[in-house]
């Protein structure tokens, strides 16, 4: 191991997307010059996401949107094969768990779909809420991501954990990653592990008020 980095985020969701901000490093707040920076990069964010918002919501308008993007459900279904059903005890719950493994017969044509085609684990489905309790996936074969420029390597994966907090939401509680890739001619190794906890409920008052009209002079 050349390097290790120990980093602490508060976060919310936007649109469904994460936005995390850092608060310490190697258990070390952050300086007022690095709060600064930090505090701008997340505005950044929120802004390119409120923009990418508004487009999405003119292209329903005009019936455009297709999502390309966007991974369903019917997606993996089609690019995966799921075998070997079986039931376990996860968490104290029922679970129903299912390996998957690449469909030969799926014909892929976007990236994100030959993405899902490389990809083989285990499945823990959670039998009353029938949603994913936790996940295991790793690439069977390398996946090229940019023509000639990066590749990312066979055995590359992820493991993904979420709960049902406070009887209300399914929230993730552990991610793991295991990055092996090629950029260029540099070889590149990553293990990142992510804990959430300390969720929180916040209430948001809207308040609405309409003006006196300007009259024409």
């Amino acid at each position: 191991m050349k390097k290790h980095e120990v980093k602490e985020y508060t976060f919310f969701y936007l649109y469904g997307d994460e936005i995390s901000t850092l608060v310490k490093k190697d258990g070390k707040p952050l300086s007022d010059q690095e709060q600064k920076k930090e505090s701008e990069r997340v505005k950044k964010q929120v802004e390119e996401l409120q923009k990418r918002e508004a487009k999405k919501d003119k292209a329903k308008a005009e019936g455009k949107d297709k999502n390309d993007d966007d991974v369903t459900i019917g997606m993996v279904m089609r690019a995966c094969k799921f075998v070997n059903p079986r039931r376990e005890r996860f968490r104290g719950q029922d679970v129903l768990v299912f390996d998957f493994e690449p469909n030969p017969d799926f014909k892929p044509h976007k990236l994100i779909e030959k993405a899902l085609q490389k990809l083989a684990g285990v499945v823990w489905i959670d039998e009353k809420a029938h949603d994913v309790a936790r996940m295991e996936a790793y690439f069977v074969d390398d996946m090229k991501l940019a023509v000639g420029l990066a590749n990312l390597q066979k055995g590359s994966g992820v493991v993904i954990e979420q709960a049902f907090v406070n009887n209300e939401v399914w929230l993730p509680t552990y991610e793991e990653d295991h990055v092996g890739a090629r950029v260029l001619f540099k070889g590149i190794r990553a293990n990142d592990v992510m804990r959430y906890s300390d969720y929180r409920k916040f209430n948001v008052e809207t308040l609405s008020t309409i003006g006196n009209p300007k009259l024409n002079q």
